[in-house]
């Protein structure tokens, strides 16, 4: 099974403890995906093209599962978008 290296770095927060620990988490390929929000610009990005655009070709290139995601609120409100149907349920005890 191939798997993903990630470091990781998290904040021990006990008596005793209290600094950084630092590991490698191995994770399957096969239950990870690369997420992208918000990476829809219409111009050119120096950080898109620089650095996002070749961890997505990678992630590609091994068979990484690629999800986008958009972040806003503005489209809640068309007819039939789900997310609006949910984003009312979170504001209204009728759940309008």
């Amino acid at each position: 099974m191939s798997t993903i290296d990630i470091p990781v770095r998290y904040y021990k927060d006990y008596p005793g403890g209290y600094d950084y620990g630092y590991e490698t988490l191995p994770l399957p390929l096969s239950e990870c995906a690369f997420l992208l929000v918000d990476v829809d610009g219409t111009a050119a990005n120096p950080v898109t093209e620089g650095h996002i655009a070749p961890a997505l070709e990678a992630g590609r290139q091994v068979g990484l599962r690629v999800a986008y995601v958009h972040n806003d609120l503005r489209l809640v409100s068309d007819p039939g978008n789900i997310v609006g149907e949910f984003w009312g349920k979170t504001k209204y005890a009728e759940g309008r």
